[in-house]
């Protein structure tokens, strides 16, 4: 379902992989995956989640979140938003929460 809202609304070319709880039984496990077995640093790592635990957990690991508050943003103009600063390399390391 993901990959095809970030297909339809062409932002696909800006994940390397989407993960899924299916596979992995958790969002911890899901980014220790990528940090242990990928590689990434955590600062380079982006958790958008509408859980605030989900969050919490991700700031201990050293990930950048971004918290989607139901009503507030949509999460296609979230995604838009973080993507505009990539391209515009005006990302920072320090941990979001919109």
């Amino acid at each position: 379902m993901l990959n095809s809202f970030l297909e339809k609304h062409k932002l696909k070319k800006y994940f390397n992989e989407v993960l899924g709880r299916l596979r992995f039984g958790s969002k911890k496990n899901q980014l220790k995956y990528l940090i242990n077995e990928r590689g990434i640093p955590p600062s380079q790592i982006i958790l958008i989640d509408d859980n605030p635990r989900h969050i919490v957990m991700a700031r201990k690991l050293g990930v950048n979140t971004y918290l989607l508050k139901r009503g507030n943003i949509t999460l296609k103009e979230l995604i838009r938003k973080i993507v505009n600063n990539i391209d515009n390399n005006d990302v920072d390391n320090e941990r979001h929460n919109q």
